[in-house]
């Protein structure tokens, strides 16, 4: 799925998200809840344009940061912002529900504001294929619309449930899918907007 469903929206993505609230300073506070490993490697799912493993590159410049996401439209932004900051960032096409990586190999996984997207069984295979490609004690870190607490007055919520395929999220289901995947440890880390949670799993 391209951004915002429709290749021809691609080009005023960052626009879009910055005016929504879900720009640079909202990921910031994802980077803060954030386990960042000072070396090894990381990847983010569904980067998008590139904020967040611009974040992290510039926070742990010894980690290895690879951005992964199916739309090579915003792949060729998130290059391009990469190498006007001189970031050496790692961009690969690929989908969640098969990561073009070897078992064991990340220190840490992130995703931020992209498993709405996913259908439940997808869903359920990504957390499979995280909890494959982590090594032992790795961690992810999952941001995404969660169970809200008074639904009616949430248009989060009724975005994500009628125009996204959230239900799973706005159900809070999220923490049992993450350990039926085999992930442990698994905490809501905090609330950085109403209706958005951060999970952290090991």
């Amino acid at each position: 799925m391209p951004a915002f469903h429709f290749r021809f929206l691609t080009p005023v993505y960052d626009f879009a998200v910055n005016i929504t609230g879900f720009g640079k300073k909202f990921r910031q506070k994802v980077l803060t809840a954030t386990p960042l490993p000072k070396s090894g490697n990381v990847l983010d799912i569904g980067c998008g344009t590139g904020t967040m493993t611009r974040l992290m590159a510039r926070r742990v410049p010894s980690a290895t940061i690879i951005g992964l996401d199916p739309d090579p439209q915003i792949l060729v932004i998130a290059r391009r912002k990469a190498q006007k900051e001189k970031l050496a960032i790692v961009y690969v096409q690929g989908t969640a529900q098969r990561l073009p990586f070897p078992d064991r190999h990340f220190a840490l996984v992130t995703s931020t504001l992209m498993f709405h997207h996913l259908k439940r069984d997808a869903k359920e295979t990504m957390l499979r294929e995280v909890h494959r490609v982590l090594k032992p004690k790795g961690k992810f870190v999952l941001t995404d619309f969660s169970k809200p607490k008074h639904f009616l007055l949430s248009p989060l919520a009724w975005l994500a449930l009628w125009v996204e395929e959230g239900r799973e999220n706005v159900q809070g289901k999220i923490p049992a899918m993450l350990k039926t995947a085999g992930l442990r440890k698994v905490q809501t880390k905090e609330r950085p907007r109403d209706n958005v949670d951060i999970w952290v799993a090991e």
